[in-house]
């Protein structure tokens, strides 16, 4: 049986370890009454909107009409430790600029990029009810159920508390997440399935150190060796549901986007720049657009 609709990262959170002058020039200008803007950031033009809450500076990118991913500057209020935090949404990973522009995001701020959450999704051609009927045992700690009569529209195996600093499954209906979040860009594809789970891993900050994650993060074999190492593990998660599936990886393979050819050279010039910009800014000048008209001739 191959009920395989996709297999894909959906979330990725990076905090960034030390200031940046490069990141702090995204917000100048900006306020409540000015927060909205438009520049080019690793070759790719995005719409961005500014806004600001509990302790943070955001900026949401947009592209092609759609929140790819946001910028969180934080001001050094609470218990957050890190300067800035780039968080990727599921629609980014739906996008045109998967996986070219998290390659080139990835060699630009490497040395400073700490992965510190990473969801791994897969959707199946089931009911939520039907994957659970094949079987599962918890044995962590919590197992939390939501239903509409005799029908599971979520699951969650293990904690989803921000305490958890491992790891917990969820199972959902796709089919209804996607109407409820009124994701459009997902509405079109699903509809041609009757039903759409989906069994997702959230790695925290802890598992996504223990697992070996960023250095893995392209690494298809090692997206099914989590998968078997948390979900098919007599110790914690049991999801028996999964040794009926063919993950042959080269079927596997088939469900990615295609991937574009990278450049890594971009990373060299795009650090030259910074430094010039970083020297302009000690002299006084407004760095951000003279960075950024630079930046789209590369």
């Amino acid at each position: 049986m191959n009920n395989i609709l996709r297999f894909e990262i959906d979330f990725l959170r990076f905090c960034v370890t030390e200031d940046s002058h490069f990141l702090d020039s995204f917000f100048t200008g900006l306020s409540l009454n000015s927060n909205t803007t438009r520049f080019t950031f690793l070759n790719y033009v995005f719409d961005c909107v500014y806004f600001s809450t509990n302790g943070k500076q955001i900026l949401q990118f947009f592209y092609e009409g759609q929140n790819l991913f946001v910028l969180e500057k934080n001001l050094g209020k609470g218990a957050v430790n890190y300067p800035y935090f780039f968080i990727f949404y599921g629609a980014f990973f739906y996008s045109d600029l998967y996986p070219n522009f998290l390659h080139e995001f990835i060699a630009t701020f490497k040395k400073n990029l700490k992965l510190t959450r990473f969801d791994l999704a897969l959707d199946v051609q089931d009911t939520v009810n039907t994957v659970l009927k094949s079987g599962v045992k918890n044995r962590l700690s919590k197992t939390t159920e939501f239903k509409t009569g005799k029908t599971t529209e979520t699951i969650y195996l293990g904690s989803k508390s921000h305490l958890n600093k491992k790891h917990f499954c969820r199972i959902y209906d796709k089919k209804l997440d996607s109407l409820n979040k009124n994701k459009t860009f997902l509405q079109s594809f699903y509809s041609n399935f009757d039903s759409v789970s989906r069994i997702e891993i959230q790695f925290n900050s802890q598992s996504c150190t223990n697992f070996f994650i960023q250095k893995n993060l392209f690494n298809k074999t090692h997206w099914l060796k989590l998968f078997d190492i948390v979900l098919l593990n007599k110790k914690s998660i049991y999801l028996n549901y999964l040794k009926n599936l063919d993950f042959n990886e080269d079927k596997i393979k088939s469900l990615r986007p295609l991937e574009k050819q990278y450049i890594p050279e971009y990373s060299k010039e795009y650090k030259q720049i910074e430094r010039s910009a970083l020297r302009l800014q000690e002299l006084g000048f407004d760095v951000q657009p003279i960075f950024m008209r630079i930046l789209q001739t590369l």
